[in-house]
């Protein structure tokens, strides 16, 4: 094949692995966020949406108990992203920032699933910040076993 021919399969490859990783590694952390995400109707879990290039607007009207449909749908966008477009995981619901940073106090608001300094009995501590201060560590778990496969 010769060094030019060799090269060029290397860089095929190099790609392949590199996408590989990108979209499992945003696909575990998306997953992780959505499982994090306080649930009492499902709403909030329901309203992670994946989208390529701009940020999605906007509600959806659903609800995710499990968070199974939004892991669904992150799975088909990141099928279809490729290397340098940029790709988003918004939730556009107007109290997704309480729900992260806390603020429910003992009032209006307040439920059976909030502790009394505000924050989700669920995640007191957020679901998406937690979860991005992990990322490093993601991207190595997935590059490691993509750096494994045949």
């Amino acid at each position: 094949m010769g060094l030019a021919g060799d090269l060029r399969k290397f860089g095929i490859k190099s790609k392949e692995k590199l996408s590989k990783v990108h979209r499992g590694a945003s696909l575990q952390l998306g997953a992780d966020v959505t499982i994090g995400t306080p649930v009492r109707l499902g709403t909030a879990r329901f309203n992670w949406q994946p989208s390529i290039n701009n940020p999605a607007s906007g509600v959806l009207d659903g609800k995710d108990l499990s968070g199974q449909l939004a892991i669904a749908r992150l799975k088909a966008e990141l099928e279809q992203v490729q290397l340098g477009q940029p790709f988003y995981f918004v939730n556009n619901l107007p109290y997704i920032y309480t729900l992260e940073y806390g603020g429910y106090g003992t009032g209006p608001g307040a439920t059976d699933k909030t502790n009394g300094t505000g924050y989700s009995i669920q995640a007191p501590n957020g679901m998406l910040r937690i979860n991005v201060l992990r990322w490093n560590g993601i991207v190595r778990a997935v590059a490691r076993k993509v750096a494994n496969e045949p």
